[in-house]
């Protein structure tokens, strides 16, 4: 495993981002109502976030990682329902010729779509760190779904792990309840051998593992802001010496690694 010196640990807290290059994130969502470096549409003609949850991931984001440059890519309009594929894919081609270091797509579907999954192994290919949310499906309608296939009666209620967090290019983000030094496991996170780490899952009055998503893409911001040569797969493998290990020790299909921290473990 990659680790990381106590001197980064360091870096990290004091740093600036005077002789650095800042990190440029691209949030694949719903527009956005907050300041950004640039943005682009692929659903209408403005940027306006009409529903908040792009908002809201641009917010967390800026929270954790106030240095960061946020490229924003509007592919959902007001009911978050978008059934073409191409917007996602121009996104993602949008995204890769800004060069941007993260890539946020805190949205999931159950279907596996080759040409978004082409565009994402594109991205990857080009050193490009991909997060996304794990889905809202949880645990016990995934055992449902399980006993259902097993009498034969199809699998329409749930399927775990969502795509795009599904894919192997992908870190798969899954949600926990964090409350002072305690951490649980929350019934609408899914549980899957994809799942790479999880993060505080709530914003406001709102849940999710979108709002896990970007906590997570928060904080590999400042990993790689410590560590500005470490790209892709570095970047991913570092990440995993900020863990806090919960659950069953190492990787498991409830927490992943573990709950991303801001401090090396």
């Amino acid at each position: 495993m990659y680790r990381i010196p106590f001197v980064g640990f360091l870096l990290l807290m004091v740093l600036t981002s005077n002789g650095f290059a800042q990190v440029k994130i691209a949030i694949i969502d719903s527009g956005c109502n907050i300041k950004h470096e640039k943005g682009i549409s692929f659903v209408d003609d403005t940027i306006q976030d009409p529903n908040g949850h792009g908002t809201s991931i641009a917010k967390i984001i800026k929270k954790t990682a106030p240095d960061t440059k946020l490229y924003i890519a509007k592919v959902f309009t007001r009911d978050r329902r978008n059934r073409e594929i191409q917007p996602f894919v121009d996104a993602i081609d949008w995204a890769i010729s800004q060069e941007v270091d993260l890539i946020n797509l805190s949205f999931g579907t159950h279907n596996d779509e080759e040409m978004i999954h082409n565009a994402i192994k594109k991205a990857y290919n080009r050193g490009i760190l991909i997060i996304a949310a794990a889905g809202n499906e949880g645990e016990m309608l995934d055992l449902l779904v399980q006993e259902l296939s097993k009498r034969g009666k199809g699998n329409s209620v749930s399927q775990g792990i969502a795509y795009p967090a599904k894919y192997e290019e992908v870190i798969g983000v899954g949600a926990i309840k964090s409350f002072w030094c305690f951490n649980r496991h929350v019934e609408y996170s899914p549980v899957g051998q994809e799942i790479e780490f999880v993060c505080n899952g709530s914003f406001d009055s709102q849940k999710g593992t979108s709002f896990a998503a970007a906590r997570a893409t928060a904080i590999i911001a400042n990993i790689k802001k410590a560590h500005p040569n470490l790209k892709g797969y570095q970047l991913r493998e570092a990440a995993r010496s900020y863990i806090n290990d919960l659950g069953k020790s190492g990787r498991d299909r409830k927490f992943g690694y573990g709950k991303l921290e801001l401090k090396p473990m």
